[in-house]
């Protein structure tokens, strides 16, 4: 298992480096590594064993991995890349349920058991940190240079008060009892920040 870890870790490093075009300045490798990292956090905490753990990891590395191509069907790409990277390292059966993982990770996917939480939860894991302000610029900045979409201050903050709101829940019992206060702290500083840009309009 380990080797297989760090062969899959020093594959998606020189991938993301080598490839990922310098515009994605968020869905990069510092982001794959802070899941890899609340991954193995959340395994811990949801005591996972060995076989589910490496699945887990391997999905967590090369989740992201289809932003070489492009952003749309990321999930997709990321799977084909995943398959060829271990055909012949790990069982059909192996690939396909780290492929499942992998396309649970559409923000639009409702994840349906405790393996998809994780990842889900990893994937997300940010949304309770200190830096979650700073982080989420990061995509601000991402969806303006790739998509051409553009906010303005207020309207970026009601987009990430609507996601946390709406369109965001942690499923695993590490993650609400762990998490899910810090969440609900960022919420708060971002109603706070909401304010303070409507009346600087006043």
């Amino acid at each position: 298992m380990e080797n297989l870890l760090q062969e899959v870790e020093k594959f998606v490093t020189t991938l993301l480096l080598n490839e990922l075009s310098h515009t994605y300045v968020y869905h990069n490798l510092s982001h794959t590594q802070r899941v890899v990292k609340y991954t193995k956090v959340l395994i811990e905490g949801e005591s996972i064993n060995d076989v589910d753990s490496e699945n887990l990891l391997l999905a967590a590395w090369l989740h992201d991995t289809g932003y070489i191509k492009e952003a749309k069907e990321h999930e997709k790409n990321s799977v084909n890349i995943a398959s060829k990277f271990l055909k012949g390292k790990i069982s059909d059966e192996q690939i396909k349920k780290v492929s499942s993982l992998i396309m649970s990770t559409k923000m639009d996917y409702e994840p349906q058991n405790n393996l998809e939480y994780i990842l889900r939860d990893a994937d997300c894991a940010h949304f309770r940190s200190k830096n979650y302000i700073e982080i989420s610029e990061l995509l601000r900045v991402e969806l303006e240079t790739n998509e051409d979409k553009h906010f303005s201050d207020i309207e970026w903050i009601e987009e990430n008060i609507s996601f946390f709101t709406k369109n965001h829940r942690y499923y695993t019992n590490y993650a609400l009892e762990n998490w899910q206060q810090d969440k609900d702290k960022n919420l708060a500083l971002l109603f706070k920040q909401l304010k303070k840009h409507k009346e600087s309009y006043k």
